[in-house]
């Protein structure tokens, strides 16, 4: 009996070394978050037409260098890409870039 007080109070010490988090501190880190989303999510068409930049340019390359397997997976993610950019502008998903910045 006497070894399991001791082992929670070894438990109560070791958990006094992390300092506690307030909840306004909490919710102040859950905003910031959500901030970083939202900001990512309005220049999420730019950072996708980049990528589908990125893999039409890796398979054009990879035809040029005889790599048949990685040229043909590049042209599929390249066209899928391309293809989702499509069907957001489509949709009217995707932001407007004015001469204020995005909106």
């Amino acid at each position: 009996m006497k070894s399991i007080t001791e082992n929670e109070k070894q438990g109560q010490k070791s958990s006094n070394w992390l300092s506690p988090i307030s909840d306004s501190t909490k919710i102040g880190v859950a905003v910031h978050v959500l901030d970083v989303i939202i900001k990512v999510g309005k220049l999420f068409p730019v950072i996708f037409l980049s990528l589908a930049s990125l893999n039409i340019f890796l398979a054009a390359n990879d035809f040029l260098a005889n790599s048949m397997g990685s040229a043909i997976l590049n042209s599929v993610f390249g066209l899928g890409d391309v293809l989702f950019l499509a069907q957001m502008r489509l949709k009217g998903h995707s932001p407007t870039i004015q001469s204020g910045g995005l909106h």
